[in-house]
């Protein structure tokens, strides 16, 4: 479950049309890149009792990260 500040459930996405058009553009494998890279952050912070905020998913650097995607030509 995701929440809010205030404790509440967020069950809407926000930005829906921005992700929708992203995911299409998106190969199967690069997917699954992204979402095993989400995971191991998630872990990693749980192991550790670490909150997780967006800035570190992925981080200043997205080089060489599965977040760092480019257009083939």
């Amino acid at each position: 479950m995701l929440y809010d500040i205030d404790e509440k459930v967020i069950d809407n996405m926000p930005h829906q049309k921005d992700y929708d058009r992203w995911i299409q553009n998106l190969s199967r494998k690069d997917y699954h890149g992204v979402i095993e890279a989400v995971h191991e952050v998630l872990d990693e912070a749980s192991n550790k009792e670490i909150p997780v905020y967006s800035s570190r998913i992925p981080g200043k650097y997205w080089a060489g990260t599965p977040f760092y995607l480019q257009k083939s030509p």
